[in-house]
């Protein structure tokens, strides 16, 4: 998002790495569906932990990329705005929850 590129161009490369994340959170996601209750409970309190860890001014850059575009283009803003919960697909019950759609078009049982 820097330099504020204009959406027809952004929005294809938020698209593909949205894609690319989530494959990379399905992968771990089956690592997590493959631990006991406790296992998965450690690796929901870190990522959670993880976010608190994130550079202040990425986390700064990532939301105002994001408010310009939510008032620029609504659809890449909201596109954008997903990556906020992305980790979502690496908790496949959660998902089924939150998005069962995502989760039978990503095949997960």
């Amino acid at each position: 998002m820097k330099g504020q590129p204009d959406p027809k161009d952004l929005t294809p490369k938020v698209e593909a790495l949205k894609e690319e994340t989530i494959k990379q959170m399905v992968e771990m996601g089956k690592k997590v569906a493959a631990l006991d209750a406790a296992g998965k409970q450690k690796v929901e309190t870190k990522v959670r932990l993880s976010f608190n860890m994130l550079p202040g001014d990425v986390f700064k850059a990532y939301s105002e990329g994001r408010q310009h575009y939510l008032k620029a283009d609504i659809k890449l803003g909201n596109l954008i705005s997903e990556f906020n919960i992305i980790t979502q697909y690496a908790f496949f019950d959660l998902l089924k929850k939150q998005k069962p759609q995502e989760a039978e078009r990503l095949n997960l049982k």
